[in-house]
Parts: structure tokens; C-alpha cells; sequence
């Protein structure tokens, strides 16, 4: 995995993620079936937009680029379905091609959590 040097995350992300998390762990709560989806489509793409600036449009778990030889994702580090708290957390994402997951390659931190494999319903439709 490639470090990358955050910015601050955009304004509706900021704004919204504490509301977005309580809902998203409460539906887990009752059923942990629900599917992780991104409320907002207008602030998943500027969440998607500020992460591919930070990577110079380069995959962060393989470092290949993004938009020429796989659409531009967003990927949750810690997996949403084990860490449902951090499923809107700024710094559990980061820019990833669709070939990564899709492999279910391994990254692991230093705490020793792997990249999972939930796929968000915008990483299912073309970008």
C-alpha cells in the first residue's frame, strides 16, 4: 500500500459522516446484510475527486493508474462489513483501481487489519 498525505476531506463528508455512520451501524445492528451505499452521489464524487488529487490518479494498494487501465474507485482500507464505524471515516479511504479487490488482495497496516472486499454500489457501475 502507498502513503498518502491527506487532505482535509471535503466539506460533506465533514459535514455529514457522523449522521451517515450512526444510520449505517444501526441498519447493521438490526441486519447485517444491509449493503453499504453512499447516501450522496454529488459528495461520493467529490470524496472521489479529492482522493484521485492525493493519488495522482494512482491506485493506492497496486499504484497503477486510474482511469486508463481501470475505472476510479473509492475503497474502504478497514472492510465495511467488520468495521461498520468506519465505513464514512475520512482516513479508511482511499483511491483504487477495480482490479484490487476484485483479487482480494491483502494489505495490511501495521494494526494488522486486511482490505476487504464489500463492494460500494457506485464500484459496481461504470464511472
Amino acid at each position: 500500500m502507498h502513503e498518502l498525505v491527506r487532505a482535509d476531506a471535503p466539506p460533506c463528508l465533514s459535514a455529514q459522516a457522523p449522521g451517515w455512520t450512526e444510520t449505517f451501524v444501526q441498519a447493521r445492528q438490526v441486519n447485517e446484510a444491509v449493503r453499504f451505499r453512499w447516501p450522496s452521489d454529488p459528495c461520493y464524487q467529490a470524496i472521489r475527486a479529492t482522493l484521485l488529487t492525493m493519488s495522482v490518479h494512482h491506485c493506492a494498494f497496486c499504484d497503477g493508474l486510474l482511469g486508463r487501465t481501470s475505472r476510479e474507485t473509492v475503497e474502504h482500507f478497514q472492510p465495511k462489513a467488520a468495521f461498520p464505524q468506519c465505513a464514512y471515516d475520512w482516513g479508511n479511504l482511499y483511491p483504487c483501481c477495480d482490479v484490487c479487490p476484485d483479487l482480494m488482495i491483502s494489505h495490511t497496516p501495521i494494526g494488522g487489519n486486511h482490505l476487504g472486499n464489500e463492494r460500494d454500489e457506485h464500484e459496481t457501475k461504470s464511472l
